[in-house]
């Protein structure tokens, strides 16, 4: 390189700073990669002059000027503000986002190539835009033409990473290893029985370094050279290995005296020695010039195997091709050739060609480690993970040493959570092979994904010390640096990585979710771009960029990148690093949550539904937010399986977590019928690694409302904490407390409102949960909670308050209160001088005239009587329960079809009851007249004249849940899915005694492609609300059981057919028929046997990529088929509800709701005397997050046009954010 103020040329070093002004030469064979500081990368080819003309901080411009006078470069560059412009003899580059390579030959004649995004390429004669697939050719003084290219991955080959190991390719004997391992035994008695023996000695040793025993090989040939120093073939390969060490001093001395006692082999493996210490120490042509003279001195074998690799080394693969093949003709028996051809047609994506070249090697001999070694890649690189796992045991059975296939085993473990395999076979690998920088990064990856970070960063200084330029080591340690929060570090490393090795995704992937982190969106979906190009069988980026678009407000777009990732599903590598939120962003059917086509997203999130995945649980729960215990179960298997979801970014997800921590504050405020409302919460929340992954959050809720009518007031506060804790990947904590308290008026329904009837309550709950992983689909996870339950009801004006006890006795008798009241304001007599009663007690009679006023011995009772009068005789209430949980789930993959899960659960409760009531006690006897007396003989009514006497009730009730049960779902093809379970449950209390077994049973079938019919069976008993960890669902099916009671008994029969029609238009049609049984009331209230029916139609549609509708019909029969209820309306079910909606989302992060709604007619009681009319209701909502999401503004109103009874009053809402 040449500095823009000095004349002369110096050597360029690494990590070397340059600026405006500086050229950049490359020789015959040197390359080298180039940085930017706006993150450009440029691979400079050989033979290259490339100037620094213009960078943004010498011109003050948004802009990266480059001149290319003669030779190569490529670049891979992402949403550039001004762009990137190469200037060259013939012609002007203006890029924008591409990938693409400049070739200028010595006339100045310059060759663009674009493999994606488009560029400007123009000169004073004419221009053109160069598009993805297409190349252009410009020359001095003519206009640039177009051309089409027919296989651009050829076009820049030079850019990817071949490795080069002289060491690793020669060899003594053979290299075919079955063949060493047979002369092995015998060798070694050669050289025990005749120790002066140093022919046998140097036979041995030459054995051992082919089976790359090389510590016991280099042992060797160092007592041999001891006895006779000049031993060429053994100072040959002493220097082999220990350049195979990286000491190329000493391997350069045993070279030259090994040329210096110059003997057949030994001749050629010492100059093929020279060789390697020439590329290790970056003399590139001198090494190429040595092979020259070496394969000029005798095409041998060892030869061209060297040479075709070196020609891969150097970038060109055309080359390599040629070379292999050309030795391939001359050494047809020699299988090293096609398998040689086989690696370098896997590296430009011909994978057919590949697959053929290692037929032909594994044909000549079968027992080639090397050959199903990359047998084993191509089966990776296509997603065939049996295949590819059988293949790399294979080779690695055939030779230990193999470390390509130990690394690449280790990879496909990683990639399906195998980790503690995945660390045995890498740990092999870098003992075997200390000196190879590969074993080291990916072992360092692995500690990296389990969290081992200093671990980590110690293998991969280990792989720095033998390369420096490793790109897998420079991504791993981005990925560190990501984690630990030095977000801009993390993208240096990464850019180096990619840079390094263009051809590698991965650090694209990772790039993407650093730029996402710093608010970059449009360069982070640029990387994912590249990294779904470079591996477009990987859903990784596509994973990805769906939490990206779900998460800024473009569902459309997330939704078709979730497509894509179902697609692409099989193919998955380990998802271990993105983070699981509660409402289960990182599931595949949430975008269409987002768009309000919940039915679809149930279809999604079915598909996708792993049990073993925290997020596929969250999803669930969100999605039965309606069933509040298959939402808790789904969220508590979701916080078991990850607890580190405790917690989550405020505002934009992190996707990898960091440490953080942050808060927020919110209120709402509202007018419900006319009363205020009033609504507010706090929350902190944060993440950290040290001393194990930690995530906790501190949520603080209130609420105050008016009410709408009198005594409807009710407030509360509530605080919840949980807490995640893990130790490492195999063993995590999650811990949650809640505490709270509500107070409510109770005002009743009926037409007079009660003033002063309160309800208190309180809960308290304590929730302690394991879970350890075995392997990446065997879990136990285990929870122990406790749950507390207070209930206190006042009633400060019970039955009698305010009465007399003639009145209250009336009242007690059945008289009505308005009745009651007439009676007492017309005037009721005490005419007991008149007419005497017969056995006592007293005579009553109304007179409205006043005649019995002046009647001597008739005394008028007091008239006045209250404006209410509450007829419960309930004084004071109070129910604790008290209920304790413990529940143990194993869950794991029996083979690749089966998911088998079985657990058991203990759930003891106790409730303790008090109540203090109103006892009316006869005293006396009543005869009552209305006016007028006909007849004094015959009473009008006979009634007990009663008196109001305090009584308190103390009661305690036990009972328990027991259930043991075990569930298979078994993917028995593709287009079918059986699930079977066995459920044992025991219901005890005071009042019941239950113990049954019984199946669930459910299948999923797969028609046409697009269309899933699931029909199920299942048999459910409805326990204490704190959730369940046995599955909830069979088939995707969820019972409902919105009409069950504690101890209920649920019998659930169901059909339902999802279509997707198209890619924007679903339906889902479905039937239900519920049987239900209560277990006995305490109290001897009636038991219920209701048998409900219901029907339901659903439209789900994205209209535009902003706009998504639904339409939804459910048709409900529900009656009771025994007992006291025998064909009576189970009340509070409408036997039609209709409703439709639109969605609005702008990636301006406003999102804007309608919805119309049909409630059809119900009645309110079970005797179905009452019944509401039918009504209708309009609800608005709109959301906007702004200031980068730091804020949130919420507008509700339900029943826009506040329609009149019955439908509920119009209520109004604004809720204000900040999230800090």
């Amino acid at each position: 390189m040449r500095f823009r103020e000095q004349e002369g040329w110096l050597d360029a070093f690494r990590e070397q700073i340059l600026t405006a002004g500086d050229l950049l030469r490359t020789g015959e064979y040197g390359r080298m990669g180039v940085l930017f500081a706006d993150g450009i990368q440029i691979r400079v080819s050989r033979k290259t002059t490339l100037a620094i003309r213009e960078t943004p901080a010498s011109s003050g411009r948004k802009s990266t000027v480059l001149g290319l006078d003669v030779g190569e470069v490529w670049s891979r560059s992402q949403a550039l503000p001004e762009g990137l412009r190469i200037e060259t003899p013939a012609a002007t580059a203006a890029i924008r986002g591409t990938d693409w390579d400049l070739n200028v030959d010595e006339t100045g004649r310059s060759h663009l190539t674009v493999l994606a995004g488009a560029v400007s390429f123009f000169n004073d004669y004419g221009s053109l835009v160069v598009e993805a697939g297409q190349q252009a050719v410009a020359e001095p003084g003519k206009a640039p033409v177009k051309s089409f290219l027919v296989r651009p991955r050829e076009r820049v080959q030079w850019v990817f990473s071949y490795p080069m190991n002289i060491a690793d390719l020669l060899f003594f004997h053979s290299h075919r290893r079955q063949e060493v391992l047979k002369a092995l035994p015998a060798a070694r008695k050669a050289v025990e029985e005749n120790p002066a023996d140093d022919g046998a000695r140097l036979f041995l040793a030459g054995l051992l370094f082919d089976l790359r025993e090389k510590d016991q090989s280099l042992r060797l040939f160092e007592e041999l050279l001891a006895r006779d120093p000049k031993n060429a073939r053994a100072l040959a390969f002493r220097g082999l290995l220990a350049l195979d060490r990286g000491d190329a001093e000493t391997a350069k001395a045993c070279f030259d005296r090994a040329l210096e006692n110059q003997s057949g082999d030994a001749t050629v493996e010492a100059l093929l020695g020279r060789v390697g210490v020439a590329l290790h120490e970056g003399r590139v042509a001198e090494a190429a010039s040595l092979l020259r003279e070496v394969e000029n001195a005798g095409k041998r074998s060892q030869v061209g195997v060297v040479s075709a690799v070196f020609d891969a080394f150097l970038g060109d693969f055309t080359k390599a091709v040629e070379t292999a093949s050309g030795y391939e003709s001359l050494y047809p028996a020699d299988e090293r050739f096609p398998i040689l051809l086989a690696s370098f047609y896997t590296v430009l994506d011909e994978a057919g060609k590949a697959r053929e070249a290692v037929r032909r090697g594994l044909a000549l001999y079968p027992d080639s480690s090397q050959g199903y070694g990359v047998l084993a890649g191509l089966e990776h690189l296509e997603g065939k993970g049996k295949e590819a796992e059988a293949a790399y045991r294979k080779a690695i059975e055939l030779d230990p040493a193999n470390a390509v296939a130990r690394n690449g085993l280790a990879l496909l473990q990683m990639e399906r959570g195998e980790y503690e395999e995945a660390r045995e076979q890498l740990s092999e690998t870098v003992a075997r092979a200390p000196e190879n920088p590969m074993g080291w990064a990916n072992r360092g990856f692995l500690l990296t994904l389990i969290e081992k970070l200093a671990d980590a960063r110690s293998d991969y200084q280990e792989a720095l010390d033998r390369d420096p330029t490793h790109y897998v080591t420079l991504s791993g340690l981005g990925l560190v640096a990501l984690k630990e929060g030095r977000t801009e570090e993390a993208i240096q490393s990464f850019l180096k990585s990619s840079l390094l090795e263009p051809d590698f995704s991965q650090p694209h992937s990772f790039l993407a979710v650093a730029y996402y982190q710093l608010g970059q969106v449009d360069r982070a979906l640029g990387e994912l771009a590249v990294a779904s190009r470079l591996d477009p069988k990987d859903p990784f980026p596509h994973l990805i960029a769906y939490l990206i678009y779900q998460d800024t407000y473009r569902p459309f777009e997330a939704i078709e990148e979730a497509r894509r990732v179902l697609e692409l599903l099989p193919y998955l590598k380990s998802v271990e690093e993105i983070e699981n939120t509660k409402v289960g962003l990182s599931n595949l059917g949430s975008a269409l949550l987002g768009f309000g086509l919940s039915e679809w997203s149930e279809s999604y999130a079915q598909e996708s539904f792993d049990p073993h995945n925290a997020s596929s649980h969250f999803q669930a729960s969100r999605r039965y937010n309606d069933n509040h215990y298959v939402a808790v179960s789904e969220l508590v298997q979701g916080l078991l399986l990850d607890p580190l979801a405790n917690s989550r970014s405020a505002r934009y997800l992190d996707i990898i977590r960091k440490p953080r921590w942050d808060a927020s504050l919110s209120g709402t405020w509202g007018d419900e019928d006319g009363g205020f409302s009033q609504q507010y919460s706090g929350l902190i929340q944060g993440y950290t690694r040290k001393p194990w992954e930690t995530a906790c959050s501190l949520a603080v809720q209130g609420y105050d409302k008016q009410g709408s009518v009198e005594n409807g007031d009710s407030d509360g506060v509530s605080l919840a904490l949980g807490l995640g804790i893990k130790p490492d990947y195999r063993n995590s904590l999650n811990l949650g407390f809640t505490a709270g308290r509500d107070e409510s008026g109770q005002p009743g329904s009926g037409p007079e409102m009660d003033p002063d009837d309160r309800l208190k309550s309180e809960n308290l709950s304590a929730d302690l949960g394991y879970r350890h992983r075995f392997g990446p689909k065997h879990n136990v996870i285990a929870r122990a909670a406790y749950n507390r339950w207070i209930l206190k009801s006042r009633n400060p004006a019970p039955f009698g308050t305010g009465l007399t006890d003639i009145q209250a006795s009336f009242l007690y008798a059945g008289f009505g209160i308005e009745e009651t009241r007439r009676f007492f304001q017309q005037g009721v007599y005490d005419v007991s001088a008149l007419v005497p009663p017969d056995q006592g007690g007293i005579t009553l009679a109304t007179d409205s005239t006043g005649t019995f006023a002046e009647t001597p011995g008739v005394i008028l009772l007091p008239g006045g009587f209250p404006s209410f009068v509450d007829t419960d005789l309930r004084r004071y209430e109070k129910s604790d329960q008290e209920t304790f949980l413990l529940q143990g789930r194993q869950l794991v993959n029996l083979g690749e079809r089966h998911e088998f899960t079985w657990g058991a659960e203990y759930v003891p409760l106790k409730v303790r009851s008090k109540r203090v009531t109103n006892l009316f006690v006869p005293q006396d006897t009543i005869y009552f007249f209305e006016e007028p007396i006909l007849d004094p003989e015959v009473y009008g009514w006979q009634f007990d004249l009663v008196s109001p006497v305090e009584v308190t009730e103390r009661s305690t009730d036990e009972g328990r849940f027991i259930t043991v049960y075990a569930d298979d779902r078994w993917k028995v093809a593709d287009w079918l899915l059986l699930e079977g379970a066995v459920f044992f449950e025991s219901f005890y209390d005071d009042e019941n005694e239950d113990n049954r077994a019984y199946p669930r049973v459910g299948a999923a079938i797969r028609l046409l492609k697009n269309h899933i019919l699931r029909v199920g069976y299942l048999h459910w008993l409805e326990k204490v609300s704190s959730g369940t960890l046995a599955p909830v669902a069979v088939a995707g099916l969820v019972v409902d059981n919105s009409l069950g009671l504690q101890g209920s008994r649920l019998y659930d029969y169901q059909v339902r057919l999802e279509s997707r029609w198209t890619s924007r238009l679903f339906t889902v049609l479905g039937g239900e028929r519920v049987e239900l049984k209560d277990a006995a009331l305490a109290g001897g209230l009636p038991k219920r046997e209701i048998d409900s029916n219901r029907a339901m139609a659903a439209v789900n549609a994205i209209v535009t990529k902003q706009l998504g509708f639904f339409l939804r019909y459910l048709y409900s029969d529900a009656e009771g088929s025994g007992g006291v209820f025998d064909g009576l309306s189970v009340p509070r079910v409408p036997d039609h509800v209709a409703s439709g909606g639109v969605v609005w989302i702008s990636p301006l992060y406003v999102k804007v709701m309608l919805t119309e709604t049909y409630i059809g007619e119900q009645y309110i009681d079970y005797s179905n005397e009452e019944k509401l009319s039918s009504f209708w209701l309009t609800s608005l909502s709109a959301s906007w997050e702004p200031f980068q999401k730091h804020g949130f503004i919420g507008l509700s109103v339900n029943n826009l046009f506040n329609e009149g009874d019955p439908a509920p009053g119009r209520s109004a809402y604004v809720t204000l954010e900040y999230r800090f």
